[in-house]
């Protein structure tokens, strides 16, 4: 294992400070793996650049990022995001300013949103999410961005039933 850079452990110590919330995608590489879908906090980045995390289920293994699959949970983690499109950067502190911004955004172009330090989170294609990187948030993203659609809808037409009432 090459020995990280500066750069690098100052890059993965904002992306992933003390408390950070993540799942694992698939089973560790260990002769004891914590399993797929287990949740952990990261309590530490060591001088390697690997994630001490104590899991969900009592066990304290570490993740090597560049090897082993997981993600952030955005809904647990509550962290700042950053909305980019044609418009320009817009921080985004909560879900519904993330629905709101695609909705608003998405008429206009494809956007990114990234977690602070600039790691991607979700990618659209108009108002169509192609990518995101927790799926729990992307249920309840969805869910939002449906209801306010359709309280959107409803009041056009009542607007329209009104101009013509």
């Amino acid at each position: 294992m090459k020995i990280p850079s500066k750069g690098e452990l100052r890059y993965y110590g904002c992306c992933y400070p003390s408390g950070t919330r993540i799942q694992l995608d698939e089973d560790m590489d260990d002769p004891q793996p914590v399993l797929a879908g287990t949740k952990g906090t990261v309590t530490a980045v060591d001088d390697m650049c690997q994630l001490q995390v104590r899991w969900d289920n009592g066990r304290s293994l570490a993740i090597i990022p560049s090897k082993d699959k997981f993600h952030k949970l955005q809904l647990e983690n509550n962290e700042k995001l950053v909305g980019h499109s044609i418009n320009g950067n817009r921080n985004l502190r909560s879900i519904n300013d993330v629905a709101e911004f695609i909705i608003w955004h998405g008429k206009y172009s494809d956007m990114e949103i990234t977690i602070e330090c600039g790691e991607p989170f979700i990618r659209t294609e108009g108002t169509h999410i192609k990518y995101v990187r927790d799926m729990e948030y992307r249920d309840k993203l969805l869910e939002i961005i449906g209801s306010t659609q359709q309280e959107q809808e409803e009041t056009e037409e009542n607007e329209i039933s009104l101009t013509q009432g």
